[in-house]
């Protein structure tokens, strides 16, 4: 009953955060200078409590705090990944020793592939109203949005591959419908980036989670996922100067 109280109260966040992800976007886009630094500050804040403090709460309160080395049985966050890796040994027989480099060559794959795609010809590098609105114009602004890259690479993983899987498993008993639901509702959470944003993280939710089936641990999808923001948000741009343009494509 406490279970199900809980989830519905979390999902309730999400909405919250997913409703203020667009209105903050659209307040950073009419926004500058010092006005423009409060707005990073508030997301900042706002998502490292309704994420990383809650999801790191949840976890404690359903116990699931020892690592995976460490742990026992269904006492740790990993318990949902190696059940849904047990479902699909039965279909296929994964050897998560060869798998493990071939996740991370996909992930390098994945980047090489999306430059030289959006380079070839002269072109810039692609960019989205999320980049281009987001774009860092001072060191300052430089800051935060490293902050937030950071941020979101901690808390968002702590919830999304963490309570939020774990929290669906203890309601619904079922590992591999809860790890699927997290994913999906990770990439709804991003919903301010459109339709190209929800469907591109939705993916590399599954990619994360995959990478957590073969037995890595939470620390390396959270540096996945703080490169992958940096890089989008700061290194690629500032590589390709796409700068800020005036016309999205």
């Amino acid at each position: 009953m406490y279970l199900k109280v809980l989830l519905i109260l979390v999902s309730g966040i999400f909405l919250l955060i997913t409703l203020q992800g667009k209105y903050l976007l659209f307040v950073i886009k009419e926004s500058s200078g010092k006005s423009k630094i409060f707005v990073y500050k508030f997301w900042l804040i706002t998502s490292f409590l309704s994420l990383g403090v809650l999801g790191t709460w949840v976890i404690y309160y359903l116990g699931l705090l020892k690592g995976r080395v460490n742990g026992e049985g269904t006492s740790t966050i990993y318990h949902p990944y190696d059940l849904t890796l047990g479902v699909v040994n039965q279909y296929i027989n994964i050897d998560a020793s060869l798998i493990c480099p071939v996740l991370f060559g996909f992930c390098i794959g994945i980047i090489v592939i999306f430059i030289v795609a959006r380079t070839r010809r002269g072109r810039k590098f692609y960019n989205t109203e999320t980049i281009s609105t987001l774009g860092s114009t001072s060191n300052t602004e430089t800051a935060y949005l490293t902050l937030l890259c950071i941020n979101a690479g901690i808390s968002e993983e702590i919830m999304f591959r963490g309570a939020l899987p774990s929290l669906l498993f203890a309601v619904t008993h079922n590992a591999p419908a809860s790890l699927t639901v997290s994913c999906v509702v990770f990439g709804c959470m991003h919903w301010y980036q459109g339709a190209r944003g929800v469907i591109s993280t939705f993916f590399m939710a599954l990619l994360f989670s995959a990478i957590l089936m073969v037995g890595l641990g939470l620390y390396v999808v959270m540096f996945l996922h703080f490169f992958f923001n940096i890089a989008a948000l700061l290194l690629i741009p500032k590589a390709f100067d796409t700068g800020r343009p005036n016309t999205v494509t």
